[in-house]
């Protein structure tokens, strides 16, 4: 028995699958300890942690590989909370995108970002940061948003139209040499902030922004975000700063990551909430990994890391490598002396 059961883990090793405990069930009638043979019914040991053995297979964070072509790296059990442990320790701010509706955040988005808030907050001291489609009636956060009125005038008459400029546009030089001086920024511009206008289908709409408007108000709300952010990091260098925004200004990357990013708030880590096909501009129906920028492969990542308040359908999933469970690998054939 114990020759078949060697046998049988290097098979499924080279078939690059990690033996797991149901695997030693199925494949061995007795368990192996200490050069004993336990005669424990196959029954009882089968009712250890199901739930576990069920998560081990379903993962529901993945970090995106950059790469031709991009990658999604999952992370299940006890990776999956040192993934997010080394994050929180690391950044200095972490950006938590969300789908909206008409201005509002998706509920079950949100709930995903406040636990992912709280699961961080454990390990360090955090600060909440929410714009306006994601504070709804939160209180005791740090305001990144842009009022209404700032907003309704941007988008009817354009950046000329803001009043309050040294609020939310501090440095006007930077907030233009950004978008000249970043690569791809107009690939990025007219396939997600163009498409994200096409997509509402408002420019018949009584009082609608015009495209070029409403692509001006995104890109104020990105810097805004990012420069208040900043300023809140400045004068508080130990807090980490987890801002939950709408996923325009996460998405690709190249919103106010980089913005933050090109202010000197590095690391800055970002997430996306329950991304679909629709919400990631994909044409088939995986998840679109990259935005690519230029002919030479210079790509986009959508986001540093993509997570899941349920495990998504395996439709959904693109280009997927082996997941990292955390866990060493360990065969035990009964020489262990005991101990730690």
């Amino acid at each position: 028995k114990m020759i078949n059961l060697f046998l049988s883990i290097l098979l499924h090793v080279a078939r690059g699958v990690q033996p797991t405990r149901r695997l030693f069930l199925a494949e061995s009638s007795a368990t192996f300890v200490s050069g004993q043979i336990l005669s424990t019914p196959l029954a009882a040991i089968a009712s250890v942690d199901e739930e576990k053995i069920s998560r081990t297979s379903r993962p529901l964070l993945y970090k995106i590989v950059p790469g031709q072509p991009s990658t999604m790296q999952p992370y299940i059990n006890r990776a999956e909370e040192d993934r997010l442990r080394a994050v929180a320790q690391e950044s200095r701010c972490v950006l938590l995108g969300v789908k909206t509706t008409e201005g509002r955040a998706n509920a079950k988005d949100m709930d995903c970002a406040l636990k992912i808030a709280d699961r961080m907050n454990k390990r360090r001291k955090t600060i909440i940061a929410l714009d306006s489609t994601t504070a709804g009636s939160y209180t005791d956060y740090l305001n990144v948003g842009i009022d209404a009125e700032s907003m309704g005038r941007v988008q009817a008459f354009g950046l000329e139209g803001l009043l309050d400029r040294n609020k939310y546009v501090p440095d006007p030089e930077e907030f233009l040499r950004f978008q000249e001086d970043t690569q791809g920024f107009g690939i990025y511009a007219e396939r997600v902030l163009a498409r994200k206008y096409d997509k509402l289908n408002i420019s018949s709409a009584p009082g609608a922004p015009t495209r070029q408007n409403f692509i001006a108000s995104v890109l104020l709300r990105q810097y805004a975000a990012a420069s208040l952010i900043q300023s809140h990091i400045n004068n508080n260098p130990s807090d980490l700063v987890i801002a939950i925004l709408a996923d325009d200004l996460v998405k690709f990357r190249l919103g106010t990551q980089a913005r933050l990013m090109a202010m000197g708030v590095n690391p800055c880590t970002s997430f996306l909430c329950n991304p679909t096909a629709d919400s990631t501009y994909s044409l088939s129906p995986r998840l679109r990994l990259d935005l690519s920028l230029r002919s030479d492969a210079l790509a986009a990542p959508v986001a540093d890391y993509v997570i899941f308040s349920d495990p998504p359908p395996p439709s959904l999933l693109n280009h997927m490598l082996n997941p990292i469970d955390g866990n060493p690998f360990k065969i035990d054939f009964g020489l262990s002396t005991g101990g730690a």
